[in-house]
């Protein structure tokens, strides 16, 4: 089931290319981000670019560092959380998807992602397509929730882990529900960090991250034919530094200092006969 089309029906069904991805789908496939997502679905790209490793999204080749690299520049993937744009003006140096903050892949009823063209149902920023990061809406009668945890480890780099832990139903029967999630997780580096004038190592796993997330919703059956839906989200990432690699030496300068010859002049004068002066 999907709403890429604002009403809900099948994917095979919506006059639309949508590919989605359930939650159950990203776990059984160790989808853990969404560069991971983007090796699953067909036309999707994710890339970092730039000294920073600023994410770039685009869909069906839309986008890259002519268009939504370029500082103050508009992105061309939208990205939705339910149905909250979270798209904006690019801003060099984040790590977000032309200035986009993507969330952590926990707790999600569904990922649709729309290619071609979607300026008529979501406007501006997507010419490529948009990205909808779908959240599970609360239970007003059943109780349910999910916990995650899990550890991994990168050859030649450090060790990481993940801590997740979602709980969702009813606070009045029938009447008010809720939905609450977090999620924190730490990402391994592998890149050591050596001085480039003596060789030693003064740094190690130096692009190694973290990051959490908190998600809440709240759902009211104001009446039968009328619900509030009311949702909060808070995300950190951090990363120590970049996956680069510089191998170039440092610039040597090296005090120089001239030195110039004073000009001289002579005057030759004869009493008695015409002489050549002698070159100095």
């Amino acid at each position: 089931m999907v709403t890429a089309t604002r009403q809900t029906s099948t994917v095979n069904k919506v006059a639309l290319s949508v590919s989605a991805v359930t939650q159950k789908s990203l776990d059984q496939q160790g989808i853990r981000n969404v560069a991971d997502l983007s090796n699953q679905v067909p036309g999707f790209t994710f890339r970092v670019s730039g000294g920073d490793n600023n994410p770039q999204l685009s869909i069906r080749g839309i986008g890259g560092n002519a268009i939504a690299g370029t500082s103050g520049s508009a992105p061309t993937t939208g990205v939705y959380l339910d149905d909250i744009s979270m798209q904006k003006r690019n801003s060099n140096g984040l790590l977000t998807g032309s200035g986009s903050p993507l969330p952590l892949l926990y707790d999600l009823d569904r990922v649709e992602v729309l290619r071609g063209p979607q300026g008529t149902l979501y406007g501006g920023s997507s010419e490529g397509g948009t990205l909808r990061f779908i959240t599970p809406q609360p239970s007003l009668t059943t109780y349910t929730g999910s916990a995650r945890i899990g550890i991994n480890t990168i050859s030649g780099g450090g060790i990481g882990n993940e801590e997740g832990f979602a709980l969702g139903g009813p606070i009045v029967q029938d009447k008010l529900g809720f939905r609450f999630a977090a999620f924190r997780q730490d990402r391994p580096g592998w890149i050591n960090s050596y001085s480039e004038f003596d060789g030693h190592q003064f740094g190690s796993q130096i692009n190694k991250g973290s990051d959490y997330s908190l998600h809440f919703t709240g759902l009211w059956q104001a009446t039968p034919d009328l619900k509030v839906t009311f949702a909060v989200q808070h995300q950190m990432n951090y990363d120590q530094d970049g996956s680069q690699i510089r191998t170039s030496s440092p610039s040597l300068n090296i005090p120089t200092k001239t030195f110039a010859t004073p000009a001289r002049s002579t005057a030759c004068a004869s009493r008695s006969r015409r002489r050549c002066c002698p070159a100095m």
